[in-house]
């Protein structure tokens, strides 16, 4: 059974991908900040158990003592890491989180066998305001530098299913006309900002690309579109995965 450690668990595509990825028979291992608000039980472990994962508290921040002394029994006997770490709005940043998933891959650059990097983020905005933020970029700047890393990155733009919004009727109208326009099950590379994707077609993309050879130092933008028989997942992935790779360019925003 492969083996992984998923941040990124408390974002609804994190709960999604542990969904999956239980039903495909991996391990995922999930760390989660151990403290209680304002005295109500910490509902996050309970979560990723029902979802067949293994809640692991840490708690925050880490020094630079005590994080790898708590992370590296963690990370052993570990085929991977996959890091759901998307742009997060100023009042939902938790730089401490910022800070783990640094130590995490600090560590990997160490390891003689943890090398698999697995990472999700969203499609930069090209107007108006600089994004992601300067923190964001020089992390993913960082993970592409790091010499022997085995790293992928999957960008997309907006999620079609959070077009729902409130349970009510204009909800249900916005997701029946989203489901008409881009029906789950089929994909494109080269999507853009303003592309979405279903959550489902995202998660099927991250555990394609984890059992998959021949995508490290890639960076593939996903998007859904109506399925065919030539745009599924596996066939995607595997020609992408054949085809040679292309010399990359100068990433203003990523």
């Amino acid at each position: 059974m492969s083996k992984y450690l998923l941040l990124g668990s408390g974002q609804d595509l994190g709960l999604h991908f542990l969904r999956m990825a239980a039903k495909s028979k991996l391990q995922i291992k999930c760390l989660y900040k151990d403290k209680i608000r304002q005295g109500r039980l910490n509902e996050h472990p309970i979560v990723v158990s029902g979802l067949g994962g293994i809640a692991i508290p840490v708690r925050l921040p880490l020094d630079v003592r005590s994080g790898p002394r708590l992370l590296e029994p963690i990370l052993k006997d570990l085929d991977g890491v996959v890091y759901i770490r998307g742009e997060a709005s100023k009042h939902l940043r938790e730089p401490e989180f910022d800070t783990l998933g640094n130590t995490v891959i600090s560590l990997m650059q160490k390891s003689a066998n943890l090398r698999r990097l697995l990472i999700w983020t969203s499609i930069p905005k090209n107007s108006g305001k600089i994004y992601p933020s300067g923190e964001h970029r020089a992390f993913l700047k960082g993970v592409k530098s790091t010499e022997g890393l085995d790293w992928t990155i999957i960008r997309s733009g907006s999620w079609i299913d959070s077009l729902v919004g409130r349970n009510d009727e204009k909800g249900e109208e916005r997701l029946r006309t989203a489901m008409k326009a881009t029906p789950p099950g089929g994909i494109a590379l080269g999507a853009k900002y303003g592309d979405s994707i279903w959550k489902e077609d995202m998660c099927k993309v991250l555990l394609e690309v984890l059992k998959t050879d021949g995508l490290t130092g890639r960076t593939l933008d996903v998007k859904s579109v109506k399925p065919t028989k030539d745009n599924t997942v596996e066939k995607v992935i595997a020609e992408l995965a054949a085809s040679p790779k292309e010399k990359s360019k100068p990433e203003k925003n990523v």
